[in-house]
């Protein structure tokens, strides 16, 4: 019997570098000692999460300063928890729910626990197959068609990077009185005040109108697998309301977590915004660095193409193999079996490597070699 924990040191022992999540990239940004003297439950001092007031409602607040946000629920049941209790929280059975075909599961499987009524908002595939950012566009029609919409789902950031115009779609949905949830579990990153350069700028969704916003830290960020954050915006100064209510959230989430949640876990998400509060410009400064000298180099390419456009985050690097008349998978494989560089997924005429602060230099040096002599021919 091959066991898992012996199966993965072996693994990453080796040379593979790994252009996928979780953005720690297997790097520990400062959690010390043993991981299991953080395995403990809810004793006298360390807080309960489903009632936060102590250690773990100081590290939400910690979060939610971060973000800009009003409020950040922690969850250890990753974007999905947080997807299904943002959407319970804003909606009613029977509600109509405006989501794009390629939403992650967790929203569908929302909409069907929820007995909420589906409908579909059109989105745009390119000549790679990339799906593109939801279009304002796009927005207003589907609720012209149905205007008894109680909420809008939208994924921005893109599995791709891409990113949609929040503010304007929230004017939109605003408009008809129906609240906007992004789901940005893939970026975690963005809106965090550690950036100089243009390349991980654009806006997290919360700054930008949205109702709610999902992120999953562990994706983007130096934290561990599982962990996501809930955003919601700030208290109108209006006198108004928020149109997702914190205490329904906060409810939810109690009934889609477990009642044991893992103190490991919430130890990381403590050690991660320690990290960026303390490195965490030092490290994106080296970052967009690394990311600048890679796009450069990658500009040279002949047959192979890395995207890069104005709506994108570019942290996702997006390698379209047209040209070269061979399929993303080809790539894929290729990058993995001959120069021992694991990409994150591959589409049919695309393949996608995840990039986070936790990257070195090195990785993008090796991915950069590669790219040139595939595409050269090598």
């Amino acid at each position: 019997m091959r066991w898992l924990d012996e199966a993965i040191r072996s693994y990453t022992g080796t040379e593979a570098y790994p252009f996928h999540m979780p953005g720690a990239k297997r790097r520990n940004p400062g959690l010390a000692g043993d991981p299991f003297d953080y395995d403990i439950t809810e004793i006298d001092g360390f807080d309960d999460l489903r009632n936060a007031q102590g250690l773990l409602a100081e590290l939400e607040h910690a979060w939610a300063e971060l973000y800009g946000a009003g409020t950040a629920f922690l969850s250890v049941n990753g974007s999905t928890g947080s997807n299904l209790s943002v959407i319970f929280a804003a909606t009613e059975p029977s509600s109509v729910v405006l989501y794009p075909p390629s939403a992650h599961w967790s929203v569908s499987n929302a909409v069907s626990l929820r007995c909420a009524n589906p409908a579909h908002l059109v989105e745009e595939q390119d000549e790679n197959g990339i799906t593109q950012a939801i279009r304002p566009e796009a927005v207003q029609a589907a609720l012209d068609e149905h205007p008894q919409a109680r909420i809008v789902v939208i994924t921005s950031p893109t599995y791709e990077g891409l990113c949609s115009d929040i503010r304007e779609i929230a004017r939109i949905v605003h408009r008809r009185d129906a609240a906007l949830v992004v789901d940005a579990a893939h970026g975690a990153h963005l809106g965090l005040p550690i950036w100089k350069e243009a390349f991980c700028q654009q806006p997290n969704p919360i700054s930008m109108g949205a109702d709610a916003v999902v992120v999953s830290l562990h994706k983007t960020l130096p934290v561990l697998g599982q962990t996501s954050l809930v955003l919601l915006p700030k208290e109108p100064t209006d006198g108004d309301e928020l149109r997702i209510a914190p205490a329904k959230v906060k409810s939810y989430l109690n009934r889609f977590q477990t009642s044991s949640p893992s103190y490991l876990l919430m130890s990381a998400a403590a050690c991660g915004g320690r990290f960026l509060l303390e490195q965490g410009r030092t490290y994106a400064a080296e970052f967009e660095r690394n990311l600048s000298e890679f796009y450069e180099a990658a500009s040279g390419l002949t047959r192979l193409s890395v995207l890069r456009k104005d709506n994108q985050d570019l942290s996702k690097i997006v390698i379209t193999t047209t040209g070269l008349g061979i399929s993303g998978q080809d790539l894929m494989k290729r990058l993995r079996d001959d120069y021992r560089l694991e990409l994150e997924r591959a589409g049919t005429h695309y393949a996608l490597a995840l990039c986070s602060i936790m990257d070195r230099r090195e990785g993008f040096r090796r991915l950069a070699e590669a790219l040139g002599e595939i595409d050269s021919g090598g």
